[in-house]
Order: structure tokens, then sequence, then C-alpha cells
């Protein structure tokens, strides 16, 4: 009742306008619902751009720097989830993962951020034992490109539903430092459907229990440590899907197209 409430007034807002724009595809269709029955052209899909120093970055800037520093073993198969730790980010199911994983030393997990679902996630963690996954705060902003350029594999999750109501622009960041990108997502959210046209990534569906997303996840986490040709292939398609279409500039451009 309170979300009804609440939603009304948006709705003769969103109703109102000359125009909306929105982050993602999902995003679109969500916000379309609100304002008429069918198609409306005055909702224009912008998305959110890669920080100026991730784009510009060398390509193997500070690598090592980060594992050395967290005791983590440079031939590792470093997983790297960077980003607010939120009640939305479910990340019980990388907590699964690593449990999956964890007869095989090769494979690491390091958290780096904080957010109102971090005490929760840390707590599980210390009380599962497990010896793979390595948990920091939030990193300068000076370190961001050496900790995503320490990843073999960099991750997202959300929880399933988030679709249209979150499109995260650290997505962005991870294209551009040439790594590829796991996601836990809605199919048809903007995040998989960026992983999939740039074909820089892999997603799976958070439908079902973290314990049943691992067992499918697993198998793909076990072929790319043996294949890592693979991961280099898709973190390139990302970087240079950024270059043509998620910098700064790409993206201001479209702003003036609409607002000029």
């Amino acid at each position: 009742l309170l979300f009804r409430i609440l939603d009304f007034p948006n709705r003769i807002l969103l109703r109102s306008s000359h125009g909306i724009i929105v982050l993602g595809r999902d995003m679109k269709g969500l916000i379309a619902g609100k304002v008429s029955d069918g198609p409306d052209d005055r909702i224009r899909v912008i998305p959110n751009w890669a920080m100026d120093e991730v784009v510009s970055a060398l390509p193997e800037v500070g690598t090592e720097t980060v594992r050395e520093r967290m005791g983590i073993r440079k031939d590792s198969f470093l997983l790297v989830y960077n980003g607010n730790h939120g009640r939305t980010h479910f990340l019980e199911v990388w907590q699964a993962v690593a449990e999956e994983l964890s007869d095989d030393p090769r494979f690491q997990f390091l958290f780096a951020g904080e957010g109102s679902g971090k005490a929760r996630f840390a707590e599980a963690v210390e009380g599962s034992g497990l010896k793979n996954i390595h948990l920091s705060s939030f990193v300068p902003r000076e370190d961001l490109v050496p900790l995503l350029r320490s990843a073999d594999l960099l991750l997202l999750s959300f929880c399933p539903g988030m679709s249209g109501v979150s499109v995260p622009s650290r997505m962005y960041n991870l294209m551009a430092s040439a790594r590829p990108v796991l996601a836990i997502a809605d199919t048809e959210s903007e995040v998989a459907q960026v992983l999939e046209e740039e074909d820089c990534g892999w997603t799976f569906s958070p439908e079902g229990s973290p314990k049943e997303i691992a067992k499918k996840v697993a198998p793909l986490l076990r072929e790319l440590v043996k294949n890592r040709d693979r991961l280099a292939e898709k973190g390139k398609n990302g970087r240079k899907a950024v270059l043509e279409k998620y910098t700064r500039e790409k993206v201001v451009e479209r702003y003036r197209e609409v607002l000029c």
C-alpha cells in the first residue's frame, strides 16, 4: 500500500514530462509501463560511462601489487568483486561458489567495498571457515585500476527481480579494465544484454538457491582456469566496446543530442 501511494505522484510526474532518460533497456521497459499503454518515444536510453582513469590507464599497470598486499599467490585464479555490498547484491551466491571450488586452491575471491550487507557477509564468511575469500574495504580511487587489473575475472551480482531497477555504472569500469565479467543477473537485464552483445563475459540467472547457482557456475570456472586465452579475448572485447560506446565523451554526446 505504501509503495502504491508513493508511486502515484511518480507516475504523474513521468506522464507530464517532455522527455525521460533511463540507464538501460530493461529500465525503459519498466518506465514505459508507468507512462503509457504503448510505445513512448519520449523515453531515451543513455547508459552510464567508464571512469576516465580506467579508460586511459596502461593495459597492465600495477597488476601484481594488489595480490602481494592481500597475500594472494601470483598464480591464483583471482575473482574480484568491487563496489557496494548492499542487500540486493546477492553476495551469498559467491560464498556458495567459493565453497564449491574450495577443493582447488588456485581459486581465490577478493571482495572490496562496504555497504549494508557487508557485516552479514563478513560474518557468514568467517563462520564458513573458507580460506579462499579475502575481504577489503573500499580502495582509494587511485588504486581502482590496479585492483581491477589484478583479477582474472570480475564479478557482478543482483538478487532476482532487480532488472530495470538497477543498472550498475561499475559494469563499464569492469569492461574498460580489459577483464571479462561474470554476472549473476536477470536474463533480460541491461547487464546480461551488454555482456552477450559485446561478448565480454557470462551471465547466470539468479533464480534458485545460492548452492544451485554455484553448481552451474563452477564448471565454467574450472574450464576457464585451464583456458585463460578465452578470458583475454573477452576482456579485449569489453574494452573495445567501452572505447566505442561507453566513454564519458561518447555518452555526453548522446545527452547533447537529446537536450540541444
